[in-house]
């Protein structure tokens, strides 16, 4: 076996000329950088393709010479000894560290098969600097070097082939090498690269290239030109898609950031892209690490089993630093050009335009609505002022009208760490849901929120337009916003009607008091009207609930526990008695039972309680403690 030491002994530099021998050859040493730009010019001048081919022929004729070199110097070596030193050449010349996993030759038949991986690639290194990631692999020279090498040695041509490659986005390169003949028809395609080219040739395809560049490049400005002149005109996403896969003749989705369909163009099928993404976004899975994490165009094969096998070029689209959703070219299948790489991304971007145009246009009016909400509930602003600037805005405060409270609670989501942008975006999305809901009731309706709460002016004729009262309209409301937010606990608190705008701001805390009076019940409504509390609603407040609730077992206490023991009904004969007004017979037959029975409980409740149900006071407080006790639950008939 050769040792390391023989292939570095070989080198020496002479002390009076400063030149570096390898044996009597004579090498020099080149900065990486130096090389990098070189590389550049390269393929700023050739295009990636004649590039390639160039570094691939320089690389393997480097490889060759190096070959010769070696058996000349140390012509007693084995054929083992000569492959294993094409890595050392790598190792001593800095090119790239080369880890050989598997090396198979037969002497005899002149098999091979070698697999291994290269580490600090210094093209992989170089293309990204200039470039980025690439969508295949770009260790070209080494490539070169690698196949000259080891076919000059063996006698017969061997191709080396990156399977993976920093370049692209891999965590290392990974390269296999077998004979031309026994790689499949697609890897042998790459020979056309190693064959040679006269400059005549090259400049007359260099020349070709630059005419269909010229002619992708004014595709590509009318496309952008009309994009942007959908941006300007305030089209909405609809439109620029539409112009997109018009001119690509190719389907086009928008999804959100969860992957679900938001607008579409073409013959686009069912399908579970989704599921598929969220089966295949692993960490390990570079493809979508560089489209989630890296936030990059990638091109993505999708198997026939998540809906319809397609190829998808699919870019994201990044609104204030964030990323919003994905926009996608969609194709039977066949590869995507570098026109539509270039125009998906330019439409990436004029998407991004519009939603943050859309976005801004919605946070200004919903500052506008919050600041008359503002306005009104301190008091700020005279009536006629407010109406004015209101009627600007296209709202019609004149008519009777509701004030629904929204209330929304995560009740899964922590909120610790990003929780502000998150509430804000849900605020947002609630108000628009709740917003287009209404307008396809009966037109605009006022809407602001702040914090974890949605203010909406509700006019008395929504009502009558779905034929439902205002608890309805909020039941309504709620189910819809419910469905669609399954993991929101929502609650909608429902003032009783206002007839002027002075009377806003009693039906905000009308609409609110309602909410929280539902919440000491402990009531699993989500929909709580002040109307339905009747007199519960004005005597209850923050500071009296316990002393109400006191106050009703105080004077109804001894008739709960009596029941309790006895198995009877004389509360329940109460709540009757109080329904129908004190109306004796009226009771009797609510309660399918005598008048007498009626009368011979009433006259045991005023025994057990000392009340007299005759006089007013003892009316009114027997009637105002049995309310409460039904409103918290203590009693249920």
């Amino acid at each position: 076996m050769m040792e390391d030491t023989q292939l570095t002994e070989l080198l020496t530099i002479d002390p009076e000329t400063q030149q570096i021998h390898m044996k009597d050859r004579r090498l020099v040493l080149i900065e990486t950088d130096a090389l990098g730009e070189l590389r550049k010019d390269l393929i700023s001048t050739l295009g990636m393709e004649r590039a390639k081919g160039f570094l691939l022929r320089y690389g393997w004729k480097c490889g060759e010479n190096y070959a010769r070199t070696f058996k000349d110097m140390m012509p007693s070596h084995s054929d083992m000894d000569w492959l294993h030193a094409g890595p050392e050449i790598h190792r001593i010349t800095g090119d790239v560290l080369v880890k050989t996993e598997k090396l198979n030759f037969d002497p005899v038949t002149r098999d091979y098969y070698a697999e291994g991986y290269w580490y600090h690639s210094y093209e992989a290194e170089q293309h990204l600097k200039h470039y980025g990631h690439y969508h295949e692999a770009v260790c070209f020279t080494l490539l070169g070097y690698a196949g000259g090498y080891v076919s000059q040695h063996l006698g017969r041509r061997v191709l080396f082939h990156e399977i993976e490659c920093v370049g692209k986005g891999d965590a290392h390169c990974h390269w296999v090498a077998k004979p031309i003949e026994d790689w499949d028809d697609e890897t042998r395609s790459q020979l056309r690269y190693y064959q040679e080219e006269n400059l005549v040739e090259e400049l007359d395809k260099a020349y070709v290239r630059i005419e269909q560049q010229k002619e992708m490049l004014r595709k590509v400005l009318l496309i952008d030109e009309q994009l942007s002149s959908e941006l300007l005109r305030r089209k909405g996403l609809s439109s620029i898609i539409n112009i997109l896969g018009k001119h690509l003749k190719c389907i086009v989705n928008i999804e959100d950031k969860n992957f679900e369909l938001f607008e579409s163009y073409g013959p686009s099928r069912e399908g579970e892209f989704a599921q598929f993404v969220k089966q295949h976004s692993t960490k390990e899975n570079q493809v979508f690490n560089r489209l989630i994490v890296q936030k990059r165009t990638v091109h993505l094969p999708v198997p026939a089993e998540f809906g319809w096998k397609h190829e998808r070029l699919i870019a994201p689209i990044i609104v204030d630093k964030e990323v919003w959703g994905y926009i996608s070219l969609i194709k039977e299948s066949g590869d995507f050009t570098e026109m539509e790489v270039m125009c998906i991304e330019r439409a990436a971007t004029i998407c991004a335009i519009q939603l943050l145009n859309e976005r801004i246009s919605l946070e200004t009016e919903e500052r506008i609505r919050g600041e008359f909400f503002d306005e009104i509930l301190n008091g700020d602003q005279s009536v006629e002022n407010l109406t004015r600037r209101m009627k600007v805005l296209g709202y019609n405060l004149h008519r009777p009208q509701y004030v629904f409270v929204f209330n929304f609670l995560h009740p899964d989501k922590d909120l610790s760490e990003g929780g502000e942008r998150y509430l804000d975006e849900l605020r947002r999305q609630l108000a628009s849901s709740i917003f287009d809901q209404l307008k396809q009731i009966g037109g605009n309706c006022l809407i602001s929120s702040k914090l974890e709460q949605i203010i909406v002016l509700i006019p008395e004729d929504f009502t009558r337009v779905i034929n439902r009262d205002a608890r309805g309209m909020g039941q309504l409301i709620v189910q819809t916003l419910m469905n669609r937010y399954r993991d929101l606990d929502i609650t909608v608190g429902i003032s009783t009607l206002c007839h002027r705008m002075e009377d806003f701001r009693r039906g905000y805390d009308e609409a609110k008091k309602a909410i929280k009076l539902a919440k000491l019940k402990n009531s699993s409504c989500n929909v709580a009207s002040f109307t339905d509390l009747g007199l519960i609603a004005y005597l209850c407040n923050d500071d009296n609930v316990e002393d109400m609730k006191r106050f009703s077992i105080r004077t109804l206490g001894a008739i709960i526990d009596y029941d309790s023991h006895n198995k009877s009904e004389l509360a329940k004969t109460l709540h009757y008695y109080f329904d129908n007004q004190g109306n004796i017979l009226k009771t009797s037959r609510a309660m399918n039972m005598s008048a007498g029975s009626i009368k011979y409980r009433l006259k045991r409740i005023e025994e057990i309680t000392g009340l007299n149900l005759e006089t007013s006071k003892d009316f009114f407080d027997t009637h105002s403690a049995l309310m409460i006790l039904e409103y918290f639950g203590v009693v249920e008939f």
